[in-house]
């Protein structure tokens, strides 16, 4: 499993250059939005031409100056080598949100592989455990799936809670990193 360097974005710039392309993994297809220094500012699951148009409008909207090039070659390197290889690589990922959300995907980045959370527990562990409902919305609002692990965030009753990409992927994501 790779572990994720989350770096601060602050001095990222409006017009910035990325690549973006989609890999395979044994979970789907992998959209990813990185930069010239293969820091990751975007992912998702995208299965079909129809999803990874979505995820690119969606990118296009967060970062409407920036120049966005093609190159599905560099990022299955990515997915295979830095993301889903069993190894201890380490991907730097840039986080674009409140300072609230990024707080809660710092939250569940810490979580160890195979571990769940609750979304109360999430909400104890950044100080503010009444925030149960702002946490399940930035949970809802991660741009780096997988990589920041929302899969792992539960209901309190341990039920697999709702999942952007599906629950049989959410299972399928939790037994692997549980096998590792």
């Amino acid at each position: 499993m790779t572990r994720v360097n989350i770096v601060d974005s602050s001095n990222s710039k409006e017009d910035e250059e990325f690549i973006y392309g989609v890999g395979a993994s044994e979970f789907g297809q992998i959209f990813l939005l990185i930069d010239e220094s293969e820091v990751v500012w975007y992912s998702a699951f995208a299965d079909n031409i129809n999803a990874v148009t979505s995820e690119l409008n969606k990118v296009k909207t967060i970062w409407p100056k920036a120049s966005i090039s093609e190159n599905n070659d560099k990022i299955q390197e990515i997915v295979s080598i830095k993301i889903f290889a069993n190894n201890t690589n380490c991907l730097e990922v840039k986080l674009k949100g409140t300072d609230f959300q990024i707080a809660v995907w710092k939250a569940i980045a810490n979580l160890k592989e195979g571990a769940t959370a609750s979304y109360e527990d999430i909400a104890k562990a950044i100080g503010n455990p009444k925030a149960i409902r702002a946490v399940a919305s930035a949970v809802t609002n991660n741009k780096v799936a997988y990589l920041i692990p929302c899969h792992r965030v539960i209901s309190k009753s341990g039920g697999l809670s709702k999942y952007k990409w599906g629950g049989q992927r959410k299972m399928k994501l939790l037994s692997y990193e549980k096998a590792i």
